[in-house]
């Protein structure tokens, strides 16, 4: 089983992590997103979910909320978007007793 990253892109905490976990060969599932994406995030409990498509299999997660895209563009949507892409896929980590968080 893999170890998800979610949040911002450009978060260098998260940024730092990805590259520890291919170093170290981690299968990485990576939810970092850029400030403008929203992906499809498609979820029935007790099943798991979708990000644009792809069924995601993890077994431990670390999720950032991303305060970077906000500093770079002020923008309202900017933060509605990064809380959204937050608020979902905790909400998921929490519900799934079989991943290890480890914030």
């Amino acid at each position: 089983m893999a170890l998800l990253l979610a949040g911002g892109f450009e978060d260098p905490n998260l940024i730092a992590l990805a590259n520890a976990a291919k170093n170290a060969d981690v299968e990485l599932v990576d939810l970092r997103l850029p400030a403008s994406e929203s992906p499809a995030f498609c979820w029935t409990p007790g099943d798991a979910p979708q990000v644009s498509g792809s069924k995601i299999n993890a077994a431990g997660a670390f999720i950032r909320y991303d305060v970077f895209g906000g500093m770079k563009d002020p923008r309202p949507e900017v933060s509605a978007r990064a809380s959204a892409w937050y608020q979902i896929v905790w909400g998921w980590l929490l519900s799934d007793q079989n991943i290890r968080l480890f914030n």
